[in-house]
């Protein structure tokens, strides 16, 4: 007990200071735990030597995980995606685990070592492109769409996959335990499997419903979780019990409760549950790396790393040429999926119990996981910025050719377009910026003159003249792409009127302190006009609502000004906002009683006595 407590003491305390460092680097959460788990490892400082209890709790961190992830496999939306799937997954699986189980193969002449490696390689990481992918504002677009596809489909082919490893496995399926098969001939196995498989689906897709439906009239959102932790726990347990991987029941049970109407509440509830676990799970990879066969054999591991990111990356590659994928972004499309993935961790895992694998080489393809998820956010960065001057120079902008405009606008989305449209019919000529290829292509058939590129590249503002515009406006959606861009401006054209989207509170504050002409708040306007239709609803004449939001918004615009000195004091900062709000209320009351006296009707004077 005292060695579980102080393990996960020193667990947690290298999760609380090496995965922040991580994020602030933008390596992701992923990555620091990893790294956490490296320098707290035997091979480093050699904090952690017992890692069996720890073990239990990250094992259980990955059947949470493949939980979720079959939550979010709906079947309806797999097959609204199956071009993508066929096109983009399904060709990058097959084809990456072909060459590279031939070239394991050369080297090893194991037909079952080679065709189990090509598959844990051919996986990537979810954990890390999706969250890299929205970051950088890379999600919607074709190329993030196409991506999550083949991430989509290769977590479905996990499963699969497990099955292939207890099948290839020279002791069979005796290392997933199957107390309850032992006994069994292998039709006598499969018929169990079968018969236990069907029963499990019928119970948690006939019952399930009904349980969790009894379960949510409780209102208690403590028992609604206890329940969800019972079902994926109880099939998990009752799967290896048959001879088959826990991963694989709770992966079942997520996809049989991703048509349940409790399944946006199953995944809010459990999330924090997953994270806690998952980071548990990559703090003992981390741990577990043998960093002293790394440095012995550097030079195979060097190199397995490249071959794995151009092999991998060149099929990536090819693919997206034969796809949809526009030229100029297919080597960001290779290089954000030509990683190793969480599943090489685990799916080696499974390979060395079922003695597939051998030591070495289970633990080579841990350091090359490892390798090529620390480098997938420097190298997406990388080839992120080589695609915009891809595209930059492929667009082959002639200032010559661009039309001068006195407005422009940085940012086309949901904000930039309202403000776009509306000048347009007023008879205003503009010229849109905008960084996403999609929608500059969308924009285009619809006859706007609009130029991929961004709005803080000096280069960009030449081309398109700004020097002869009047007016900038800045709408992008990114509080410091939209700093950057200010910046710029009033360095080098100082004469032009810059009109600022604020996103937030602390955006606002920036851009006070910045030349800028004109600032709105994204969400303000349209927050008071739904206050103003309550207040109509209520029954309040529309020039009382006139009055009273004019002294909001002067009151909201003061307060402004006055918290922005003390926003970073936060006690100050509090009790500043509470007493601003009690003088609004005093305010909106002072107004109310002025116009009650204007409404009281005047008293009759008598008329005199003749």
């Amino acid at each position: 007990m005292n060695s579980l407590i102080i393990n996960a003491i020193i667990y947690l305390l290298a999760a609380v200071v090496v995965v922040p460092i991580a994020k602030h680097f933008k390596l992701g959460s992923i990555v620091g735990y990893i790294l956490a788990g490296i320098i707290i490892g035997p091979f480093v400082l050699g904090l952690i030597s017992d890692q069996k209890e720890v073990h239990t709790f990250a094992e259980f961190g990955i059947i949470m995980m493949l939980f979720l992830i079959g939550l979010e496999i709906r079947p309806s939306e797999l097959w609204s995606m199956r071009r993508k799937f066929l096109r983009y997954g399904f060709s990058q699986i097959l084809l990456t685990t072909l060459v590279i189980g031939l070239v394991v193969y050369y080297f090893t002449e194991q037909i079952n070592l080679s065709i189990i490696s090509g598959f844990v390689l051919a996986l990537s990481s979810t954990a890390i492109v999706i969250p890299t992918l929205s970051e950088m504002s890379q999600d919607a677009n074709n190329t993030g769409r196409s991506a999550l596809s083949v991430l989509l489909l290769q977590d479905v082919m996990v499963i699969p996959i497990i099955a292939l490893i207890a099948l290839l496995s020279p002791s069979g399926m005796e290392y997933q335990n199957g107390e309850l098969i032992q006994q069994f001939n292998n039709v006598e196995r499969f018929v169990v499997i079968a018969a236990t498989v069907g029963l499990i689906i019928f119970v948690v897709r006939i019952v399930g419903f009904r349980f969790f439906h009894y379960i949510a009239k409780t209102n208690q959102r403590e028992i609604f979780i206890a329940s969800i932790l019972l079902i994926v726990i109880a099939v998990s347990y009752i799967m290896q019990l048959i001879g088959l991987s826990p991963a694989l029941g709770a992966f079942l049970v997520g996809m049989l409760l991703s048509d349940n109407e409790y399944r946006h509440s199953i995944e809010v509830d459990i999330a924090p549950f997953k994270d806690i676990l998952l980071g548990l799970f990559f703090i003992t990879v981390g741990t577990s790396l043998n960093v002293t066969y790394a440095l012995d054999h550097y030079t195979l591991a060097l190199a397995a790393f490249a071959a794995l990111l151009i092999i991998k990356g060149g099929i990536l590659w090819g693919i997206a040429y034969q796809g949809d994928i526009e030229p100029q972004q297919r080597m960001f499309f290779a290089v954000a999926l030509c990683q190793a993935g969480e599943f090489a961790f685990v799916l080696g895992g499974f390979a060395y119990q079922a003695q597939l694998f051998d030591y070495n080489f289970y633990t080579l393809v841990n350091v090359i996981a490892t390798l090529s998820m620390i480098s997938t956010p420097f190298l997406m960065r990388v080839f992120l910025k080589r695609q915009g001057k891809i595209l930059n120079d492929a667009e082959d902008l002639d200032p010559g050719e661009v039309q001068e405009s006195e407005i422009i606008i940085a940012g086309f989305g949901r904000f930039g377009q309202i403000v776009g449209r509306f000048l347009l019919s007023q008879g205003y000529r503009l010229t849109i910026l905008e960084e996403d290829p999609d929608q500059v292509r969308l924009l285009r058939e619809f006859g706007y003159q609009v130029y991929y590129g961004r709005a803080s590249d000096e280069r960009i503002l030449e081309t398109i003249k700004a020097n002869k515009a009047k007016y900038f406006i800045v709408a992008v959606d990114d509080h410091k792409a939209s700093l950057e861009i200010i910046d710029l401006l009033n360095k080098k054209h100082p004469r032009l009127k810059v009109l600022a989207r604020a996103i937030d509170r602390r955006h606002v504050y920036d851009l006070m302190d910045r030349k800028v002409y004109s600032l709105q708040r994204e969400t303000f306007l349209s927050s008071l006009a739904m206050g103003e239709d309550i207040l109509t609803h209520m029954g309040v004449t529309k020039n009382s609502i006139k009055k009273k939001i004019k002294l909001f918004t002067d009151h909201d615009n003061s307060t402004l000004k006055i918290m922005k000195r003390q926003f970073d004091d936060n006690e100050n900062y509090s009790l500043t906002f509470r007493q601003r709000q009690e003088d609004l209320k005093n305010l909106l009351s002072k107004e109310e009683n002025q116009m009650k006296k204007k409404r009281r009707p005047k008293a009759k004077v008598p008329a005199p006595k003749t």
